[in-house]
């Protein structure tokens, strides 16, 4: 009696999220005011595209960009002058190694 029932059932699962077709030809993106932005900002907004476009934010193949070598050294300068206290850790003794392996069941005697 259970395929029966299944198929009498009035509710039928539906699958809530929904992907996007990747079959579909992409679309360029053009810029557009939020249809809930005021009025004032969507008249001004060709101004604002005209003030981004002269701002000094440049792609990465217009000459005075930072190249990708100048990015790569720029992350190894910050682990090579990153701060000492970073690099000089603070010595460990062994009744601390001790008290730390045996989950401080144990407390070890501390030599001094």
């Amino acid at each position: 009696m259970r395929p029966s029932g299944i198929r009498l059932a009035k509710h039928v699962h539906n699958v809530l999220i929904r992907f996007p077709d990747r079959r579909l030809p992409k679309t360029a993106h053009v810029p557009h005011p939020h249809p809930s932005a005021p009025k004032e900002i969507q008249e001004a907004f060709g101004e604002f595209l005209k003030k981004i476009e002269a701002s000094s934010i440049r792609p990465a193949d217009q000459p005075g960009s930072i190249s990708r070598a100048a990015s790569r050294d720029a992350g190894r300068n910050f682990w090579e002058e990153g701060a000492s206290k970073y690099w000089n850790p603070i010595p460990v003794e062994e009744w601390e190694i001790e008290a730390i392996e045996s989950g401080g069941a144990v407390m070890p005697s501390r030599k001094n």
